[in-house]
This record gives C-alpha cells, structure tokens and sequence, in this order.
C-alpha cells in the first residue's frame, strides 16, 4: 500500500482533501466566493461584455473560474475555457475556436475571424450566449489582448455576442494600464479581486475539505493550530492544501488523530526544510517516525410516455408519422404542456434547450429536470421521455416537476428558511442527523455529497435542481410507506 493511502485509511478518508490541482468536486464556497460566482454569472448571462479576475498566486482563480464555467455550461451557455496563454495572436485565436467545437477551413487570420463571428451571430440569432474564459491572462502580449478586445467587439445592435472573463495575477492589472490597451480597460464592466481565507474562513475550510473526505470527528485540528497554519500560510489556499497534507503526513507518523500545534509546526519546518533542498521531502517527519517507531510510540489504527430514442443528429419533424415526435408530443401533453410541442422537439434536436424551459417555467411553473439515470422510483411515477444523441446512443431522461424548494445561494454559513427545508428533507431521509438550525454547515454539504453520489449524480456539494427533485421525490415516497423503493441505478 503506497504511503498516501496508508495515512488516508489511518484517518479513515476516501480521499486526499487537500490536493494540489484545482478541486471543483468539492468546492469550497464562503460568502465571498459565492458573490464573485453569482456576479460573474450574472454578468455573462446579461450580456454585459468584459470581465477581470485577478489575485496572488495560490488563491484559487483558477478553482473559482473553472465553477463559473461549470454553472455557466449547466444553463445551456457556450463556452470556450483558454489556459495555454504560451500561444499568442492567432494561435490563441484557434484555440479560443478549438475549445468552441468549431471546425473552421483555412489558416488566415481574417478568415479565423471570420468563422467566429458567423458562429457567434448564428448563437446570436437563436437567443443563446457564448463566454470565453482565458486563465493566466498576464502571460498575454500587447498584440493579443488587442485581439481579446477586438473579440469582445463582436456584437449586434443590441448587444454582445461574446462575454469574456480574463482570469490573471495582478501583474495582468499592470498591463491593462498600458497606453495601447486603454480602449480594453474602458470596456471592463466588472474587476474582482480574489482575496486569501481569513482565518475564520480558514477554519471553516478545512472542516468542509475534512467532512467531505469522510471525517466524522475522530479527526480534528485544534484552534492553535489553525491559528499558526493561518498565521504562515496567510490564508492563501494552495499553501493551505500543501500545509494540511503534510500536517495529515505529520499526525500518521505521530500516531495521533489531533493536529495540533506541533504537528502544525512540524510539518511547516518540514517543508521549509525540502524547499531550502537540505533534505528530501518528507525527510525530517520520516526520521522522527522511525525513532518512534524504535521507541514503541508509532501504531497504525407517472407511465413512461416517451420510451423511444430518437435519434436527434437526423433532424426530426414534428408530423404525426414520426414516432419520435409523437412520443414528444404525448409527453408533453401529460404535462399540459402540448402547445409547445414543436419549439421544444426543434429544441432537442438543437440541443439547445434552456430557452423553451426558461418559457415554459415562466409561464407554467413547471422545471424540466435531465436525467442521466433512470431511478425505477422515478419511471413509476412520472411521464418520461428518453432519447439518445449519436454517436454513442447513451440515452437522457426528462420529465417536468413543479419545484417546492429552490435555493439561490448555498455557502458556508448561509442562513436561511430555504435551508432549513434542505435539512429536514435530507433528515427525513436519514441522511442529515445534525441540527435543524438554518445553516449550511460541513455536515449539511457532508449530507449533500453524499446523497448525490448514492444517487449517481455530478457530486459537487451544491443542491441544484435535479438533487432537490430526487430529495423530493424520495421523501413523498418514504411518506407513503415506500421507502424501500430507494435505490442507485436505473431501473
């Protein structure tokens, strides 16, 4: 067994908590973040143009911009995500194309140009948005920030076909003050600084990283450690993940399941000492080990009304011999809903269907939910429409639900009555055994992640939608003496 899993099952975790790579799984959202998020989202999708992300090294831009994409591909925006910046000019420019999807014919720069523009006036026409986010923007030149502004020129009479977020250190700041990029700055309509953890936050991070991992409480941190851990690390979060790696490295050579001052302190001497290259990593913690080991202290511890697949990429029609269309149409007509038959079959075959579900809600109040599994719990109780989209046929399932319970914001220490009906639902199901106090804490992002993995959806520790529907769902049948009726895949 390789040393990093002994010390994680020591401490019975599933996984590393403190990686060093972006983690979007497990998001940490304080109140900050999640103002930067929602801003940045509500920016993109109001058509507002050009957008800045900037910080220190270390704090998580890069975490921060990869959640905005990720919220940003959930409601149907196009998105191209640039993080090769050693490409400049119109090297960038094809792979601001690549990451867009788009096959565009020849080399030129002006064709390039051209290609895109068409792509965004196509998306344009059909109400939809596209974003371009571009990671460590300070390795841009002159020429090529010129460039972004020319993209983010792009528009029609009314508004921008391409919103841009440069996410970049401060020294990207430094350049858009150049006199040749004045007409850039001019264009920002909104400049977020990402700042380090206060200690607080700090506190209440690490809980969040250690619950999610699978600590439930034999695993703690003592209130000076975190003080010191803040005090050297000064709240930036790549330092902290570093840190809380070797602190863990730290307490399973130790033999203890507390990390506190010392083994704080001892871990950060470590690393001082395998930065400065006097010892190899690790060096110092592995000696102490074995002379603990020599001493006798180390120890290890409705009806489904569309079951026919359509294949989408062949371009349905809504006529009453296609048996796809009248699947949509029966569907649809479950749910009251068959007036928009034909804009919701041209939707699907587009893949583009956040326009008619947006309508639809608004005028209805009914939620389109997409499955990628079929829980039997689900198939018995709703009017389902399958489809696959070729080439690899796997299938998707919609229904329509009227939602009880929505949540606009859920981070560390958010409180409201949204999130004490989050509790109880997740109470009710056995699945949250804490409090009833309001407040989104670790073992309430704990219930969350775990729920959704049983469920086999996306784990990302954020009640959207489709979590509150299944929690919904299940509860109704729990209620009505079904409960056993609960399970992970599909039927």
């Amino acid at each position: 067994m390789k040393t990093q899993d002994r010390y994680l099952e020591y401490f019975g975790l599933r996984y590393n908590p403190f990686p060093i790579a972006p983690d979007t799984k497990y998001f940490f959202c304080s109140r900050w973040i999640d103002q930067i998020v929602t801003e940045l989202v509500h920016c993109i999708e109001a058509k507002k143009g050009f957008m800045v992300l900037v910080g220190e090294v270390g704090l998580g831009k890069t975490t921060i911009g990869k959640k905005v994409l990720g919220v940003l591909e959930r409601k149907g925006i196009h998105t191209s995500w640039v993080f090769n910046t050693r490409c400049q000019g119109p090297d960038l420019l094809r792979e601001i194309i690549a990451d867009f999807g788009l096959q565009i014919q020849g080399d030129d720069y002006s064709g390039l140009l051209k290609g895109l523009n068409e792509f965004l006036l196509e998306r344009g026409r059909k109400g939809e948005n596209c974003a371009l986010l571009i990671d460590d923007a300070q390795n841009l030149d002159v020429e090529s920030l010129e460039m972004v502004r020319m993209l983010s020129s792009l528009e029609t009479d009314t508004e921008k076909l391409l919103q841009i977020i440069l996410i970049g250190q401060p020294e990207l700041l430094e350049k858009l003050n150049a006199p040749e990029l004045r007409q850039l700055k001019s264009r920002i309509v909104i400049q977020k600084q990402v700042r380090p953890l206060s200690r607080n936050e700090l506190m209440k991070y690490i809980i969040f990283k250690l619950t999610c991992a699978g600590n439930t409480g034999s695993l703690s941190v003592t209130r000076v450690a975190l003080n010191y851990i803040h005090r050297v690390t000064k709240g930036n979060l790549r330092k902290v993940n570093i840190l809380m790696d070797r602190c863990l490295y730290a307490g399973f050579m130790m033999g203890t399941t507390t990390i506190g001052y010392r083994v704080a302190k001892l871990a950060w001497k470590d690393l001082e000492a395998s930065r400065k290259k006097r010892f190899k990593p690790y060096w110092a913690l592995a000696s102490i080990a074995l002379l603990l080991l020599g001493a006798g202290f180390l120890h290890f511890s409705g009806k489904d009304t569309g079951s026919i697949a359509g294949n989408l990429e062949a371009g349905v029609e809504l006529s009453p011999g296609d048996p796809f269309a009248k699947s949509v149409m029966e569907f649809l007509q479950a749910y009251g809903l068959k007036e928009y038959a034909s804009q919701f079959l041209s939707a699907l075959k587009n893949n583009e269907l956040e326009p008619i579900t947006k309508k639809i809600q608004k005028a209805e109040g009914l939620e389109l939910i997409a499955l990628e599994n079929l829980p039997a719990f689900v198939r018995n109780r709703f009017g389902v429409l399958s489809y696959s989209i070729e080439p690899n046929h796997k299938s998707r399932y919609f229904l329509f639900w009227r939602p009880e319970l929505q949540l606009k914001h859920f981070y560390f220490g958010y409180r409201g009555t949204e999130v004490t009906r989050l509790q109880k639902l997740l109470a009710s199901l056995d699945y949250y055994r804490d409090d009833i106090d309001g407040i989104v804490g670790p073992n309430l992002m704990r219930a969350v992640v775990r729920f959704q993995d049983d469920m086999g959806l996306e784990v990302n520790g954020y009640p959207d939608s489709t979590t509150i529907f299944l929690l919904n769902t299940l509860k109704e049948l729990a209620r009505h003496g079904e409960s056993k009726a609960r399970q992970k895949t599909a039927g």
